[in-house]
């Protein structure tokens, strides 16, 4: 049976709020750990942008944080080709009684 395309409506309950601050909060880690260590680096950013493989006033726009100009998927296969590892991880929701 083949699955079902499109977007899937979120569960009974699920709020759509709390799910795009999780998003942003990955993308947060992702972006500062990107750019501490590409700060770290002996490259200039001419040199960066060309590893990356974007342009400078992007690799620019990294570096200053602008976590809104990023996807989550974006600044992961940029970590990759940074040469950072990225794994993410995935747990249920501490609820309390």
């Amino acid at each position: 049976m083949p699955l079902p395309s499109g977007p899937r409506p979120l569960p009974e309950g699920a709020e759509p709020e709390r799910a795009a601050r999780s998003v942003r909060a990955l993308k947060l880690v992702l972006l500062d750990a990107l750019a501490q260590h590409l700060e770290g680096l002996p490259m200039k950013q001419e040199e960066l942008a060309e590893l990356l493989g974007i342009a400078r006033p992007r690799l620019n726009r990294l570096l200053k944080r602008k976590v809104e100009l990023f996807g989550l998927e974006a600044l992961a296969t940029l970590a990759v080709r940074a040469g950072l590892a990225v794994r993410v991880g995935v747990s249920r929701p501490y609820r309390r009684r």
